[in-house]
């Protein structure tokens, strides 16, 4: 239709999702198989909400198995109409983060992220999840540290070293095996207050 010619011409970045005159649900990418495809005829608001919905199917999948009780740290899959329009997917990885207002100051207080971003393309979705749920662990680690012992400065060297590593973390690290990865799981080993 002339509509789509003129959306397809205005956005030519959804030309690799568009099927001109077709009515197949194929997908978004064969980096997101669960996604249903965008049809040319309907670009607008429709895409935005099918963008939404995979990046929320996305989201209930991780969280189901990467939710812990009581924690002051979370895991979001991150994505979204801008991921859609600029890297040509849904989603595209996955960000631990503090959770309250008063852990995000901890986390400043002692020269600490307050998030950890974990990119599917260059980590690859498996790794990309079990750093950002590591990050996780060992920030909930230091921060129940914390809490436990309000007002004092107590990180000791062998409170940091105590610390002992997931071993879906471990196993990941070393099945995945690349460079990046080992950097990113090394950074994520060295995490520590930089003020004590």
């Amino acid at each position: 239709s002339s509509r789509t010619c003129s959306v397809l011409e205005q956005n030519p970045w959804l030309e690799r999702f568009a099927d001109v005159g077709a009515d197949s649900n194929d997908g978004f990418s064969a980096a997101s198989q669960s996604a249903n495809s965008i049809s040319a005829s309907t670009l607008d608001d429709e895409v935005v909400d099918q963008v939404m919905d995979a990046l929320a199917a996305k989201r209930a999948e991780f969280e189901a198995g990467h939710l812990e009780a009581e924690s002051d740290f979370e895991c979001v899959v991150t994505g979204g109409a801008w991921c859609l329009a600029n890297l040509g997917v849904p989603y595209d990885g996955v960000r631990g983060k503090a959770i309250t207002k008063s852990v995000s100051e901890w986390c400043k207080a002692c020269g600490l992220a307050m998030t950890l971003s974990c990119n599917f393309k260059a980590l690859g979705e498996p790794l990309a999840n079990v750093c950002a749920s590591e990050w996780c662990r060992k920030m909930q680690f230091l921060c129940d540290h914390w809490l436990a012992t309000p007002g004092k400065s107590t990180w000791t060297e062998a409170l940091l070293a105590s610390y002992a590593p997931d071993a879906a973390f471990e196993a990941a690290i070393v099945a995945g095996g690349s460079a990046q990865a080992l950097r990113r799981a090394e950074a994520i080993r060295a995490i520590r207050p930089a003020r004590w």
